[in-house]
C-alpha cells in the first residue's frame, strides 16, 4: 500500500452509506447525509491525488539535492586537490628560486675568480714580455760585441782564470734569463688553464641555470593555469551552491505542502469519523425512540387485551372466544413487530474473523504509523500470491464492489453491528454490492491494481467507519 491512502477511508465510508439502501443495512432508520459524506469522500479523493503529487514532487526534490550534494562534494574535493597542488608547486618554485639565487652567487664568484685570473695572466704576460725584452736586449748586446767583448775580457783578464770565470758569468746569466722566460710561460699557461677551467665552470653553471629558469617558469605557468581552472571550480561550486540552496528550500517547500495536504486530510478524515458517529448517535436515538414506540404500542396491546378479556367476561364469553381475536395481529401490531425484526437483525454482529488470504501468512506491512504516512490496515504478500483466492473473513452482506484510483479494484462486507471488512488490489471481483456471502467464501482474487506496487491484498477491520488493527481481530 503507497502512502498516505487516506482516500480508501472515504470509500469505505460512502461504501457504507450506500448500504443504508440494501437488505440487511447497518443501521436502519438512520438519516443519511448523502450530499455531505460525498462532498467529504470527493475532497478527500481530490486530497490524495494532490499528496500523490506532493510526494512525487518532494522525492524529485530530494533526489535532486541529493544529486547536487554529491556533485557539489565532488567539487570541493577537486578545489582541495587544487590548492594543494598550488600549494605544492608554490614550495616547488620556491625551491628552485633558492637554487637559482645560490648558482647565481657561485657564478658572480666565478666571474670574479675569473676576472682575477684574468689580471694575473696579463700581470704574467708582462712579466714575460718584460723578461723576454730584456733578455732579447743582452743577448744582442752580446752579439753585436762578439769576438771583440770576448777580447777585452782576456786582455782585461789578469788570468785565464778570471778569463773562464767571466765566460762561465756571462753563460750562467743566459741560463737563468732562459729559465725565468720559461717559467713566465709556464705560470702563465697554468693561469690560462686555471681561467679556462673557470670559463667552463661559469659556462656549466650557466646552462644549469637557465634548466633551473626554464623549470621555474614552466612550474609557473602551470601554477597559473591551475589558479585559472581552480578560479573555475570555486565560480562552479558557488553557483552549484546556490542552485542547491534553491532545490534546499524548493524541498522544503514540498514539505510543507506536504505537511499542509496530511493535516487537512487527517482533518477531513475526523470529520468523516465524527460524522459517522453523528449517524451512531441518530442511530441509537432511532432504536430507542422504536423501542419506546414498542413499550407504548405493547402497553396498548396488554390494555386492549385487558379490556376486551373484561367485556368478554362481563359479556360471559368463554376464555377461547375472547382470545380468538388476539391471534390475529392487528395492522397497529404488524406495524410493530417490524422495528421489533429489524432491531434483532440488528444486534446479530458477526466477529468471528478468520485469515483471508490460505497459504499466505507474510504481513509485509502492518497496521499503524509508518515513516511519513498512517496505514490503515495490513498487506499481506508471499511468493505466488497473484490470483490466489481471497475469502470473506466473516458471513455478511457485500455493501460496495467497485474499482478505485487508488484501491484498485475491491470489496467491502458488512458484518453487522457497525463492523466491516475490506478487502483491496484485487485483479478480480467475483461477488456484486448486496450479495450475502458466508464465512470462508472466495470473493475476489489477489492482484495489483490501483496504487500498489506489486501483487497483495490490503485488508482493513473498521467498526462504525474507524479503522481498527486487523490482527486484533485475525491471526495468520
Amino acid at each position: 500500500m503507497k502512502p498516505f491512502i487516506r482516500s480508501a477511508g472515504a470509500a469505505l465510508l460512502a461504501a457504507l452509506m450506500v448500504s443504508a439502501a440494501l437488505p440487511g443495512a447497518v443501521w436502519p432508520g438512520t438519516v443519511w447525509a448523502d450530499d455531505s459524506l460525498s462532498d467529504m469522500e470527493q475532497r478527500q479523493q481530490e486530497l490524495q491525488q494532490r499528496l500523490d503529487e506532493a510526494n512525487r514532487n518532494l522525492a524529485a526534490m530530494e533526489g535532486r539535492v541529493d544529486q547536487q550534494e554529491a556533485y557539489n562534494q565532488q567539487l570541493y574535493e577537486q578545489l582541495m586537490l587544487s590548492q594543494q597542488q598550488v600549494d605544492l608547486m608554490g614550495e616547488q618554485i620556491l625551491a628552485l628560486s633558492a637554487d637559482i639565487a645560490d648558482r647565481q652567487q657561485k657564478k658572480e664568484q666565478l666571474e670574479e675568480d675569473i676576472a682575477a685570473a684574468g689580471e694575473q695572466i696579463a700581470d704574467a704576460e708582462q712579466s714575460l714580455s718584460d723578461t723576454v725584452s730584456q733578455f732579447q736586449t743582452r743577448m744582442r748586446s752580446l752579439y753585436m760585441a762578439g769576438e771583440l767583448s770576448s777580447l777585452r775580457m782576456l786582455l782585461s783578464a789578469d788570468s785565464f782564470s778570471d778569463f773562464f770565470t767571466g765566460a762561465a758569468l756571462m753563460k750562467a746569466v743566459s741560463q737563468s734569463d732562459q729559465q725565468l722566460v720559461l717559467r713566465l710561460r709556464e705560470q702563465k699557461t697554468g693561469l690560462e688553464t686555471q681561467k679556462e677551467e673557470l670559463e667552463t665552470r661559469k659556462q656549466q653553471l650557466e646552462r644549469e641555470t637557465e634548466e633551473i629558469l626554464s623549470q621555474r617558469a614552466a612550474l609557473t605557468g602551470q601554477q597559473e593555469a591551475l589558479r585559472t581552472a581552480q578560479a573555475s571550480l570555486s565560480d562552479s561550486y558557488a553557483e552549484n551552491q546556490e542552485l542547491l540552496d534553491q532545490y534546499a528550500a524548493q524541498a522544503d517547500d514540498a514539505l510543507q505542502d506536504l505537511n499542509a495536504l496530511r493535516e487537512e486530510s487527517e482533518q477531513v478524515e475526523k470529520e468523516i469519523q465524527a460524522w459517522f458517529a453523528e449517524q451512531e448517535r441518530l442511530r441509537r436515538e432511532e432504536e430507542e425512540r422504536r423501542r419506546q414506540e414498542e413499550e407504548r404500542l405493547r402497553q396498548e396491546e396488554e390494555e386492549r387485551r385487558r379490556q376486551e378479556e373484561a367485556a368478554a367476561s362481563e359479556a360471559g364469553e368463554s376464555s377461547e372466544e375472547s382470545s380468538e381475536p388476539s391471534s390475529e395481529p392487528s395492522e397497529e401490531s404488524g406495524s410493530s413487530d417490524s422495528p421489533g425484526s429489524s432491531g434483532s437483525s440488528d444486534s446479530e454482529v458477526h466477529t468471528n474473523f478468520i485469515w483471508p488470504l490460505n497459504g499466505f501468512y507474510t504481513v509485509w506491512c502492518s497496521y499503524g504509523q509508518q515513516t511519513g504516512y498512517f496505514h490503515y490496515g495490513i498487506d499481506i504478500s508471499g511468493g505466488g500470491i497473484n490470483g490466489a483466492d481471497i475469502l470473506a473473513a466473516e458471513s455478511g452482506t457485500v455493501i460496495l464492489a467497485a474499482s478505485h484510483y487508488s484501491y484498485g479494484n475491491y470489496v467491502i462486507i458488512d458484518h453487522g453491528g457497525g463492523y466491516a471488512t475490506l478487502y483491496a488490489h484485487a485483479s478480480a471481483l467475483l461477488v456484486s454490492a448486496g450479495d450475502t456471502v458466508t464465512r470462508g467464501q472466495v470473493i475476489a482474487k489477489v492482484g495489483s491494481t490501483g496504487n500498489s506496487t506489486g501483487p497483495h491484498l490490503h485488508f482493513e477491520v473498521r467498526i462504525n467507519g474507524v479503522t481498527q488493527n486487523p490482527l486484533g481481530y485475525v491471526s495468520p
